[in-house]
């Protein structure tokens, strides 16, 4: 049973590392020449489908939502006290909104039984983004071209990614965050109690 619930862990965390692409060659602009102009145009899709950006920040969402359910089964089957994964799950408003939106996923809306946040979140587009963040050191610098082949290219000390994001909002539609800013801090939440019980090291 272990090495089941080690195993959705890692696909998790695995799930996570899909949500950003740091190789901006698997991203490239599309190029269009003509007699009198070389243009570019790149909405960092990478040639996937609003259907599979969709597919990959679902799959990410449910995975950090059925972990409450195989963690309490394995702590009932391991001696450990399975009200700690819900206790857990009550701390971190970051996994309370995974499991509504993975149960709003399954169920449609309004999801008729009680939310984990009491509101209805919902995801917004689901789209991939460019992003550039610089060193935290100062003189730190971050700079994105595009050569005469189409392709990117990166200079600075900075990094630049492309990353699944969209907006989370509730019924009112006031703001609850970033999709892939609220998956970095449920998988971080999460990581106490699998320390705790040691199935992360």
């Amino acid at each position: 049973m272990v090495d089941d619930l080690l195993f959705r862990i890692s696909r998790a965390y695995s799930s996570l590392d899909a949500m950003r692409e740091l190789d901006l060659s698997k991203v490239p602009p599309e190029v269009s020449i003509t007699p009198a102009v070389k243009g570019f145009y790149w909405d960092f899709s990478g040639h996937l489908s609003d259907e599979q950006i969709h597919e990959i920040a679902f799959v990410l969402i449910c995975h950090i939502s059925h972990l409450r359910d195989h963690l309490i089964h394995w702590a009932k089957s391991n001696g450990q006290d399975h009200k700690k994964v819900d206790a857990r799950i009550r701390s971190s408003e970051a996994i309370k909104i995974m499991r509504d939106l993975c149960n709003g996923d399954k169920h449609g809306y309004p999801l008729t039984q009680k939310t984990w946040t009491g509101r209805q979140p919902r995801a917004g587009k689901i789209r991939r983004e460019m992003r550039l963040k610089t060193r935290p050191e100062k003189g730190s610098g971050i700079g994105l071209s595009i050569g005469p082949d189409g392709l990117p290219r990166v200079v600075g000390d900075g990094t630049a990614e492309v990353v699944i994001k969209s907006e989370i909002t509730d019924e009112n539609g006031n703001s609850l965050g970033d999709l892939y800013e609220l998956s970095v801090s449920a998988m971080n939440d999460w990581e106490p109690l699998l320390t705790e019980w040691q199935l992360i090291s």
